[in-house]
């Protein structure tokens, strides 16, 4: 896969902090730590995706080789999401099916069930509540951990996209029914925090919670009110 750094980027390069780059065209700040700044001069220098994920590798040696080629995947694909890097037309299709869209998470997938998921939430809640109740009552094995973060980042891309507003409620119910139609059960959960007051929704799977908003990895956990 031949993957060309987008030209007239400013850059700022930092061996211990990592990397500042900046596209005048866009006037957005990207900040990369030392792990993503490894990949991407590894890339500036030409070296494609399998020659980020060999130097990724030699700076982790201890990590797997499949979670180094998973990293460095879901990184690149943020890299061209943010217009940083681009494939060459002759290599468009292998490329985008390695590197810009992990395996099965199609962009189109996620942009349709969050579709369906603003639909239902324009109805009165106790729709869209009475069918994930459903849903879950037929059964089906939780979704795995990395596959529900996948899932989740697919649809928060698809929610930036849409030009009606798609907040985490929206994120997360698509989830929910995104997983529900691989018969994998992701659980719903709606939560609250007091101050300041406000609600928040996300899935949660495994044990673990999945977040379904960026903006609320650096905040408190909400109490979880509901859980379907």
């Amino acid at each position: 896969m031949r993957l060309r750094v987008t030209q007239h980027l400013y850059q700022h390069a930092d061996a211990e902090r990592g990397v500042i780059v900046i596209d005048p065209r866009s006037g957005e700040c990207h900040a990369m730590n030392t792990s993503a700044a490894t990949v991407w001069a590894a890339l500036s220098a030409g070296d494609g995706f399998e020659g980020a994920v060999t130097v990724l590798q030699d700076r982790y040696p201890t990590e797997s080789v499949e979670r180094v080629r998973h990293d460095v995947a879901m990184l690149i694909e943020d890299m061209l999401q943010a217009g940083l890097i681009t494939i060459e037309e002759r290599d468009r299709t292998a490329g985008v099916r390695m590197a810009s869209r992990p395996a099965g998470v199609p962009g189109p997938v996620g942009m349709l069930f969050l579709l369906l998921a603003v639909t239902l939430l324009a109805l009165p809640f106790r729709v869209p509540h009475g069918l994930v109740r459903t849903v879950h009552r037929r059964g089906g094995k939780p979704l795995s951990s990395a596959q529900a973060e996948r899932i989740v980042r697919s649809v928060r891309r698809a929610a930036a996209r849409l030009p009606v507003r798609a907040a985490c409620l929206e994120v997360s119910l698509a989830s929910v029914l995104w997983a529900a139609c691989k018969h994998r059960r992701l659980d719903w959960c709606l939560g609250v925090l007091f101050d300041p007051y406000s609600f928040h929704a996300w899935v949660e799977t495994e044990g673990r919670r999945i977040e379904t908003s960026e903006e609320t990895l650096s905040e408190p956990s909400h109490y979880r009110v509901i859980s379907i």
